[in-house]
């Protein structure tokens, strides 16, 4: 069999695996087994008691001076009553942690850095999503001047914050735009092209997208982490999370789908693999988008 027709017959697979991973989607379908204990989840557990215990701020991957700067975020932290710290000793707290990417800024002398924070829970579960993007002078990120990355660090914190230390935190605003990131740990072209081919089926499902941070904010945020491994001699299992955050970052819920390709298929460009694991997974994420969230009390 070519590589073209095996992918091909793969993918047909993908529908039938998107029936199951629609199913993950909390509230979507009936009980299911869950081997993911956080899988689901539709409250916020950054409002909850527990999140009293602290945060740990890993060092910030993506940047030369990510120990740096998560030392400014813990800092941030405890101006704000929280206890935070970025050491390796046990944890019974939060854990924030951070990736960021820089990109040419519109002049010369100026850097765009886009960073995603992922909030995980005491057990190591999804808690919350932030992404933020900043305009910065390029000298200044590449020395890791600490006034910038104070002041990044006010911003995060400012963000995170109030849903750790208030526990009558309500949820937030409906949104305006559904952002959808680039996808972590796909390989080949994976990154850009499950990310494009999602904006596209969720588009025509009626949702307004954005692929850009600008207004990501103000609304619900879909980002996605795939999994590579050998299956066996001649083929890949392919496993992919997505995860749907609503404005203040709180998971809302998550689709995961899993399937099998012919091995070493994806190490270049994904192709129709792309769309068909795209088209299969949108419905669930409609469905968690199109969710009923709870309103902000007085």
């Amino acid at each position: 069999m070519s590589s073209s027709r095996s992918r091909r017959v793969g993918l047909r697979r993908w529908a039938g695996a998107a029936a199951a991973a629609a199913c993950l989607v909390s509230a979507a379908c009936g009980q299911l087994p869950k081997p993911f204990s956080h899988e689901g989840k539709s409250a916020n557990p950054l409002v909850a008691p527990k999140a009293r215990a602290g945060i740990k701020v890993p060092a910030i991957t993506g940047m030369a001076h990510g120990a740096a700067f998560a030392e400014e975020i813990a800092a941030a932290f405890r101006r704000d009553d929280i206890a935070a710290h970025t050491g390796s000793g046990p944890n019974n707290g939060y854990t924030l942690m951070g990736r960021a990417v820089a990109r040419p800024g519109p002049a010369p002398s100026q850097i765009r850095v886009e960073v995603l924070w992922r909030v995980l829970d005491p057990d190591g579960g999804p808690a919350g999503l932030h992404h933020q993007e900043h305009l910065v002078e390029r000298g200044d990120w590449r020395a890791g001047a600490r006034p910038l990355l104070r002041r990044l660090a006010g911003d995060t914190v400012a963000r995170i914050a109030p849903g750790i230390a208030d526990p009558k935190r309500g949820g937030p605003a409906a949104p305006r735009t559904v952002t959808v990131l680039d996808i972590a740990g796909a390989p080949g072209d994976g990154r850009v092209s499950l990310r494009r081919s999602l904006a596209f089926e969720l588009r025509k499902l009626g949702f307004p997208v954005t692929e850009s941070a600008e207004g990501g904010a103000k609304g619900m945020v879909v980002s996605g982490t795939v999994k590579v491994t050998r299956a066996t001699a001649g083929n890949d299992r392919v496993d992919i999370a997505w995860t749907v955050a609503g404005p203040g970052g709180g998971v809302l819920g998550t689709v995961k789908q899993a399937n099998r390709v012919e091995a070493g298929s994806l190490q270049r460009t994904w192709g129709v693999t792309a769309v068909f694991a795209a088209r299969a997974a949108a419905p669930g994420i409609a469905r968690i988008l199109r969710r009923p969230r709870a309103k902000t009390g007085p």
